[in-house]
This record gives structure tokens, sequence and C-alpha cells, in this order.
């Protein structure tokens, strides 16, 4: 069956179009879409659907009869646009998607809305299908989709992602979703995103998270970052923001690179139990500048006040070990204040070496040290002790003394003698030479 003109398709019986074939689609003049309306649409074959071509559906907007042109498109139903090709597509306006039913929009595949070559109609196609369509994209469907098309998904979408389908995404798909005014796209869309789904986005796409996308995330979704993850997010606050939710569990899996990698201001989100969970060999990327920003009072978000929780910044140092110190870099020491020794355990405090000691800048925090742990002072060495400020002796008690190797005394200068002159403490000072 062959048509040469729109009126004798115009004149035809609806129903007689169920035996055209994809091969006489094809043949049809352009000239021919005027023709068609809704009941012709939706008496054609499925499979006769892919005889279309993009000049075909071209044409129809340059129709303008009343029920004719695009307005006909209402007729096509799921299966009907499931058999469009993808070249056909390529002229799909949003006014082509516009004039489609919801049921008809449902048709579209994974493959063919990549295809869409116009932004706002893959909008459209996403914001009127149904968000269980979702659960058909691959990782490679997501890559092709225009960055745009983020602006169409709403929390449903997000949460019919298959969770390996969303290292697709990249950094502009994110980042679309930045100042959209309806509340019903947008970041507040990403609320449903799971862990499984956050710990498969790739490094790259998250070099776009902003911290409003981090904040639109639930507890949930937040503990699904991954170390390698967190390090590559843009923004301190963001690093902050994602620890201060990290379950402290997920530490165990920290390395010194990781450690390493964060941005000093970050160190704030860790509480005691995560410093506990820390491996002690990740210690190793730590920093002068990580234990330094530890001194901040509150979380350095602007125009948001977090006052940081009782057991995180300093006081979170009291989950440390003895292991944990002795993996600390010597220069990261010099980070260390008399408050960072104060927060430590008396088990942790066992931890130091006298290297580690002789490293710590303030000589207050050495005393410290020495006073709290006796027993350190038995690895002491006749350098070890050259290289003690002169002040180190004034927190050296009678046990001390008694346990220090007789070769280390070789390495006090009359420095370190003279300040234990005039010590008030009887338990330290000259009478502790006894």
């Amino acid at each position: 069956m062959a048509f040469s003109s729109s009126e004798e398709l115009l004149n035809t019986p609806s129903d007689q179009l169920s035996d055209l074939s994809s091969s006489d689609v094809s043949a049809m003049p352009i000239e021919v879409m005027a023709g068609l309306h809704s009941q012709h649409w939706a008496n054609l074959a499925p499979e006769a659907m892919s005889g279309f071509s993009s000049s075909h559906f071209s044409y129809l907007s340059s129709v303008d009869e009343p029920m004719l042109g695009l307005a006909s498109l209402d007729g096509l139903s799921a299966q009907h646009i499931s058999n469009i090709n993808v070249e056909a597509l390529d002229s799909f306006s949003v006014e082509h998607i516009s004039s489609l039913s919801q049921d008809a929009i449902s048709g579209f595949t994974p493959e063919q809305i990549v295809s869409l070559s116009d932004p706002s109609s893959v909008i459209a196609v996403f914001r009127e299908g149904p968000p269980e369509n979702m659960q058909n994209f691959d990782s490679t469907n997501i890559s092709e989709l225009h960055p745009a098309a983020t602006a169409g998904f709403t929390e449903s979408h997000w949460e019919n992602i298959p969770a390996d389908a969303m290292s697709g995404f990249s950094s502009s798909h994110f980042s679309q979703l930045v100042g959209l005014a309806d509340q019903n796209f947008g970041l507040n869309t990403l609320s449903g995103l799971s862990a499984d789904q956050i710990s498969n986005i790739s490094t790259e796409a998250l070099e776009g998270f902003s911290l409003d996308i981090i904040e639109s995330l639930s507890s949930s979704a937040l503990s699904g970052f991954s170390a390698e993850q967190i390090a590559s997010l843009p923004e301190p606050n963001s690093m902050l923001t994602v620890i201060n939710n990290l379950p402290s569990d997920n530490i165990e899996e920290f390395t010194s690179e990781n450690i390493a990698a964060f941005h000093p201001t970050a160190m704030l989100g860790f509480s005691d139990s995560h410093w506990e969970n820390l491996p002690t060999d990740a210690m190793q990327g730590m920093t002068a500048a990580h234990f330094q920003a530890l001194e901040g009072t509150i979380f350095d978000i602007p125009e948001v006040n977090m006052e940081i929780a009782s057991a995180q910044g300093m006081s979170g140092l009291s989950g440390l070990s003895a292991d944990h110190i002795s993996n600390i870099p010597l220069d990261a020491l010099a980070g260390f204040s008399v408050e960072h020794v104060n927060n430590l355990s008396t088990d942790a405090l066992a931890g130091f070496s006298p290297q580690q000691i002789s490293a710590l800048q303030d000589p207050m925090s050495m005393q410290l040290v020495v006073n709290e742990q006796p027993s350190v002072v038995n690895e002491f060495t006749a350098e070890d002790i050259a290289a003690f400020p002169p002040t180190i002796t004034s927190a050296f008690t009678e046990a001390h003394w008694q346990i220090l190797p007789a070769d280390s005394m070789a390495g006090f200068s009359s420095a370190h003698f003279e300040a234990l002159n005039g010590l008030a403490d009887p338990n330290s000072g000259y009478s502790t030479l006894s």
C-alpha cells in the first residue's frame, strides 16, 4: 500500500493502515505526513515505525492544521515509540515530546533517549516518563546522556538507577542541578541516592561536587563514600561534611595515601571512634597541618554554624592508641601543641619514641609526654638526650633517673642540669637526682 498525497491518506480509513510495513512507510513522501491524524498513528503496526525517517518527523512541525501535524502524535503508543530508529529521533524537538501521551513516552529506550539531539527533549522525556525506566540504564547509556538530562530527574529517577550505572555520570551531570528553582527537580532530588550508588560514582565526577550537592544527600548515602572519593572532593568543607557523617567502621579502609590527600580541615570531622578505627599505619599520612587544623572550634562552613561534637576535634584524639602514635611521621609532630598531648590517653603516650619526643616543637609537650610515661626514658640514648631542650629534665622524677640507661648520661649538658634549679615541685628538680 502506498500513498502519493496527504489528501489520499487523510481520506483513508485509519484501520487500513495496520497493513503498512516499514518499507511502505519508508517509501512515503514526507508531504504525505500532513494527512496523518491520531487514529492513523494508533492503527499503524509498531514494527512499521522503523520506516520513518527524521525528515518525516521534522515535516510534522510545518503542518498547521487542527488535529494534524504534531497534534496527531498523541495516537502513538509506547510500542510505537520503542520501534522508531535512533536516526529518525534526531529531528525530535521538545514540541514532538510534548505532543506524546505519557504512555508513549514510557516507550523510549535508553539508546533512543541518548540519541535525542535537543537537550530540552531529553529533559522532557525524563520529566514525563516513568522513573522506573531508569532501571534499564547502564553506565554507557548514562555517559552518553547530555549533561542537562539530570534536570529532568526526580528523586524517584535517582532511586531507580542501578548502582553500577552511576559510574557513567560526569561532573557536568551533577553541576546542572545547582540553581534549579523547581523543588521537584535539582539538588533536592539527590536525596533519592543510596550508599551503594554513591560508592560507584567516579572520582572525576566527584570533582564537581560542591558543598550544596553534598548537603543534599541523605546521611545514609554519605556513608557510601570511599576514602579515594572523599579525597577527590573539590572543597575542604565537602570533605569535612562527608567525614562527619561517615560510620567509624568505614575508616578501617583508609590508607596513609588517603589521609595525606585530605585537606587539613577535613580532620575536624574525625571523632574518637574514627581515630580508633583508623589503621595504625595510616597515621603515616598525617602532616603538621592536619594536627594544627584540630585546634578549630567550629566547622569552617560559610553561613552554617556547626559546632563540633564533644568527641571531635582535639577531643577526638583520645581514640588514638600507642601504635597510632608510633606511626606519626617526625615532621608531622611539629603540629603538636600541649593541647594535643593533653587529649591523648596514657596508653597513647606510651607510643612516643625518643625521636618523636625530640620532634615535638613545644618543650612543654615534651615534658608532658615524659612525665606521663616514665618508661619511655628507658629507650633514651646519649644522642636523644643531646637533642632535647634543657627543660626536658624538669619533667624527670626520681623514677625517670633510675631507669635512664647509664650510657645515655653522656648526652646531658650543663644546661640540662641547670634547668633543675628552683623547681617548686618536690617530685622534680635537684631532689630527683637522688
